[in-house]
């Protein structure tokens, strides 16, 4: 009786097993998302300079925004369970799309050392072999500079280190 019994108690228990399986188990396949939109559209107009306080700014960025964050409670959850948050410009495949300001040039073909010190520069600069005109001044930010343009027709922007010396 008790060989019945466990005879019983072991396909009921084996069949409870695999319904739980069978209950994780999923029908659906991993559809990617949409690509993420082509961000190389023409803007029609340039956008105008603001003119920025800096003690403003800097008491916002410092005082404000670190008040603010103590009452992010999202965040404050992320951190609690370790969870990161997401990339905005990152797909599926946590890959980083081309666009406009990013260009994947290793995947597609292996660059060669050379080519890695190199960088994604392909002329020296300015061309120094005639004069620059300089075509407005920079008028953001804190040091001072200007925009040039060389005889190839490139602009450039020149910033302007101002260094200190004691002695």
């Amino acid at each position: 009786m008790t060989s019945r019994l466990s005879f019983y108690l072991s396909w009921v228990v084996s069949i409870c097993f695999w319904i739980s399986i069978a209950g994780c188990s999923s029908s659906r396949r991993f559809v990617p998302p949409p690509d993420l939109p082509d961000d190389h559209t023409h803007v029609p107009a340039c956008p105008q300079n603001v003119e920025t306080e800096i003690l403003w700014d800097g008491f916002k960025r410092q005082m404000v925004q670190p008040g603010a964050d103590l009452f992010d409670f999202s965040r404050w959850i992320r951190k609690a369970t370790g969870c990161s948050k997401e990339a905005f410009n990152a797909n599926a495949y946590d890959e980083v799309a081309n666009s406009s300001w990013f260009t994947n040039r290793n995947f597609f073909e292996p660059l060669e050392s050379e080519e890695v010190l190199r960088g994604p520069n392909t002329v020296d600069g300015p061309d120094q072999s005639q004069g620059w005109t300089v075509i407005r001044a920079k008028t953001v930010g804190v040091t001072p500079g200007f925009t040039i343009r060389d005889s190839r027709g490139d602009s450039y922007v020149i910033n302007l280190i101002l260094l200190a010396t004691t002695g």
